[in-house]
């Protein structure tokens, strides 16, 4: 399960399916009536501002880091975007608000044969969404919008 961070009073479009195309440059046969499945209208919504996605693990972990609710969905009114934006600030610059986030990977195997792996979290990775997360609520900022995630 993933979720995604954006702002919708930025707008949307809708164009072309891009699995509709794909499929029928790459695949004809698997068409259905013109469409890349029977519930395809052709069309697809493109969102006009920029948007963050990430797995339910690192949402969680990103959420609680910025001190904000740990909830499947949410949003940060446009007036409490800048007191956010400073936490990611902050969160980039201090290295310890960061620590709790980075975890080795490993690879065990259950008494049964059963496999669990994890490719770990380093520094870098979570500076990487933090800063997507920066440019998402700087645009935010920016256009008085506010920030959802779902």
């Amino acid at each position: 399960m993933s979720s995604t961070f954006m702002c919708p009073e930025a707008g949307s479009r809708e164009v072309p399916c891009e699995f509709c195309a794909r499929y029928k440059a790459e695949m004809p046969e698997y068409l259905v009536d013109g469409k890349c499945d029977r519930y395809c209208t052709g069309t697809q919504t493109e969102y006009l501002g920029p948007q963050v996605n990430l797995s339910g693990y690192n949402t969680s972990s990103i959420l609680r880091m910025l001190d904000l609710p740990d909830e499947e969905y949410g949003s940060i009114p446009a007036t409490e975007v800048p007191e956010v934006l400073r936490r990611v600030i902050r969160a980039l610059n201090v290295t310890s608000k960061r620590a709790h986030t980075v975890e080795e990977a490993f690879e065990e195997r259950g008494a049964l044969g059963a496999r669990m792996v994890s490719f770990g979290n380093t520094d870098e990775d979570t500076v990487r969404r933090l800063t997507s997360m920066q440019n998402l609520l700087v645009y935010a900022a920016d256009n008085g919008f506010e920030v959802v995630w779902s």
